[in-house]
């Protein structure tokens, strides 16, 4: 028998996607007539790339986005783009409108979610157009979605292909450390095993709570019920399994029962950790 409770973790690092935005915003679309366009990253030189590159690597929410505007602006949102296969693509959630300042890179906050493989889309131009691009060459790919049904929400395939304009946004992953504990049970000879389900990949540490590795929260100098273990893994279903110590042997043995909290830590790449307890019932 096994119970569960869930510690707070800390703020999560960032993971940087899109465009580096190391060029200078020179190209306009020339106009979108008939409403609202929406242009998507999906192709880009590695050395135009920001660290995580254009596509997610984690899941998550966007806690900023930028965009590059040269010396034409207009209203834009920010969009995740979300590639089906076969060429179709839906729209993911999308910030609030702004205007972004000619001739600089604007930043603005967010907490759109996002999740492994989603692409970065601007909403713009209108009729007037805006210079939120750069002439590029391939490898760079631009997918431009006529007026609705990206902007609409909805889903649909690129109106002429992809173009070699670099599309001058980018965004700001927090990678989400929230994970899910499926079963614990105790194994012969009193080894815990514990299966948790990892929403990115990381590093998942359990052990004692009194453990000062694993970031204990309560003081004291009893002896450690269990041996600490770390895996790396995810995303997906993983089980780590600790040892019960001497010192919980000989408790056992003398009870004839022992309560056992398990502390599980983990880590995902690029993130920070969150934490969960255990508490697995031995019996003699």
């Amino acid at each position: 028998m096994a119970s569960l409770f869930a510690l707070p973790g800390a703020a999560n690092a960032t993971v940087t996607i899109g465009s580096n935005l190391g060029r200078t915003a020179n190209a306009t679309t020339g106009g979108c007539a008939g409403g609202v366009c929406t242009f998507a990253l999906a192709g880009l030189d590695p050395s135009r790339q920001a660290a995580g590159g254009i596509a997610s690597p984690v899941n998550g929410t966007i806690s900023t986005w930028r965009v590059e505007a040269g010396i034409s602006t207009g209203p834009a949102a920010f969009r995740v783009v979300k590639p089906l296969g076969g060429g179709l693509y839906s729209s993911g959630d999308a910030s609030v409108g702004v205007t972004p300042a000619v001739n600089s890179v604007n930043a603005y906050p967010a907490q759109i979610p996002i999740r492994r493989g989603d692409l970065l889309g601007l909403d713009c131009c209108g009729a007037g157009g805006a210079t939120f691009f750069t002439a590029s060459a391939a490898p760079t790919a631009r997918l431009d979605f006529e007026p609705g049904p990206l902007a609409g929400g909805g889903a649909g395939t690129p109106a002429a292909g992809s173009d070699t304009f670099e599309t001058l946004v980018n965004a700001d992953i927090e990678p989400t450390s929230a994970f899910t504990v499926t079963k614990a049970r105790v194994k012969k000879g009193g080894a815990i095993a514990v299966a948790v389900n990892l929403p990115n990949p990381g590093t998942l540490t359990a052990g004692d709570p009194r453990d000062a590795a694993l970031a204990a929260t309560s003081a004291g100098k009893r002896p450690h019920l269990v041996k600490p273990d770390t895996v790396e893994a995810g995303p997906g279903s993983v089980t780590v399994v600790v040892a019960i110590t001497k010192a919980a042997k000989a408790t056992l043995a003398a009870r004839g029962r022992l309560k056992v909290p398990v502390k599980l830590v983990f880590t995902p790449t690029g993130g920070s950790a969150s934490t969960q307890i255990v508490k697995a019932k031995l019996k003699r």
